[in-house]
């Protein structure tokens, strides 16, 4: 028989085992409260809410001036524009396609072009695409 108890073996390679952090002890009697709020009087006491909304609300104010910029001018260095470049003419006798003079090619670019004119003089009203007139007046 086997024995499946693994307890005597050792660890492979460099596993070393994970570090417990150590207990804080709570201190007793150093929980916070709002307890010397009950000491004051109710004008003392809505004194000290006030103060303290004012003051958290000017911390919240001040992080988000912050946040949304240090209030300097915004300094934009200008770029230097690149000198202007001339270019020469393509060679008027350069074919960029073998197809360039093909009647067949040539045939369809009329064709096309002939379809462009005709678009671009057709009325978007014709009276074909406007809707009926209906009778609203309908009796049951």
């Amino acid at each position: 028989m086997e024995n499946n108890n693994n307890t005597n073996q050792q660890p492979v390679g460099n596993i070393q085992p994970t570090p417990v952090p150590p207990e804080i002890p709570s201190l007793p009697g150093r929980k916070f409260s709002f307890e010397f709020l009950k000491q004051l009087n109710p004008k003392q006491k809505k004194l000290t809410i006030i103060g303290g909304g004012v003051f958290l609300t000017s911390v919240v104010l001040l992080l988000v001036a912050a946040a949304v910029g240090r209030g300097g001018e915004v300094k934009i260095s200008p770029r230097p524009t690149p000198p202007a470049q001339s270019f020469a003419p393509a060679d008027p006798s350069f074919n960029p396609s073998p197809y360039t003079d093909d009647p067949e090619v040539l045939a369809i670019e009329s064709k096309v072009g002939e379809f462009e004119q005709s678009v671009s003089n057709a009325s978007a009203r014709l009276q074909e695409l406007r809707t009926p007139a209906l009778d609203w007046d309908v009796s049951f």
